[in-house]
């Protein structure tokens, strides 16, 4: 309300000026501008900004402020010196520039310690959009902190309704649709079934479409309701070491997307298996000169 009583409308005024400041509509969006060289503060009185806010375009929030839609920014996002970027409802992952050792100041990404239930891990996973959203199958109870990158196919197969019928302890997996999209190499794991031993399994044979061999065996007894993921291949990488894709016998150009020196590829389906490792414009595995397994004794060979 003016001093008049009139009510200020649109219809009467397209301007308001208050305390230096000027509010405009121009029918498409309303317009705040401060006094030039000044910056806007919303929060106690007295709290100035540590940057370089000096602008009537500037703001600065001195609390906290949410935003439940979506946000944008054309610039670059400036975190402090041991401010924490957080991801999860529980703050539950953190990345941050340390600079607690004055001689060794460092980046950190901070993972979530596994819990008592096992299923808050520290993995970070790398891969394509297939994996947005998807339950992978792939890491309960990882407890060391953990990347991953997973193959552009990601998970080609799931089901609980994985069976074997040959009695006792077997490499055979039946399911409608395992063998389908499967190749020698690939990784199964199995987190669930009657009789089945949790673990993680290689692709030995495809047999058919609804049937794959493993390198080895993947029950106790007869499998009902088993619960298996199907990978290409992933690869991980924590304090344990690293664990690399396998191939079906020994690595070719074809091995890595990049034809490059510095792959490592395992033989993992071999029955005595074998390391390779890319080198001199060519694939290159380990070969035992003393008594297996004394891996001090192993040198190049040909492939």
């Amino acid at each position: 309300m003016m001093g008049t009583g009139a009510a200020i409308t649109a219809a009467r005024i397209d301007q308001l000026r208050i305390a230096g400041v000027t509010v405009t509509n121009n029918g498409t969006k309303t317009t705040f501008v401060g006094t030039s060289g000044d910056y806007w503060q919303f929060g106690t009185i007295g709290t100035n900004t540590s940057h370089s806010l000096n602008s009537e375009n500037d703001v600065f929030i001195v609390g906290e402020l949410e935003v439940d839609g979506n946000t944008f920014h054309d610039g670059k996002i400036i975190m402090g010196d041991n401010t924490a970027f957080s991801l999860g409802a529980a703050e539950d992952t953190t990345e941050q520039y340390e600079t607690s050792d004055a001689d060794a100041l460092d980046r950190r990404l901070i993972l979530p310690r596994i819990d008592l239930n096992g299923n808050n891990v520290p993995v970070y996973t790398i891969g394509d959009l297939s994996v947005f959203g998807m339950d992978l199958g792939l890491f309960d109870g990882v407890a060391q902190p953990t990347i991953a990158m997973i193959e552009k196919d990601a998970k080609y197969f799931s089901s609980s309704a994985v069976t074997s019928d040959d009695g006792g302890a077997t490499n055979e997996m039946l399911a409608t649709g395992i063998g389908t999209n499967a190749a020698i190499g690939d990784i199964i794991r199995v987190t669930a079934g009657t009789n089945a031993v949790v673990g993680f399994y290689v692709v030995d044979v495809v047999d058919s479409a609804n049937e794959v061999t493993l390198s080895t065996n993947w029950t106790t007894g007869d499998v009902s309701s088993g619960v298996v993921v199907s990978y290409h291949d992933f690869t991980m990488l924590s304090a344990d070491g690293i664990c690399t894709r396998d191939t079906d016998g020994h690595a070719s150009a074809s091995s890595g997307e990049i034809d490059r020196d510095g792959w490592l590829n395992i033989d993992n389906v071999r029955e005595t298996g074998q390391l390779y490792a890319r080198m001199q414009s060519n694939w290159w595995r380990d070969t035992a000169d003393g008594d297996s397994p004394d891996f001090a004794a192993y040198t190049v060979g040909g492939n």
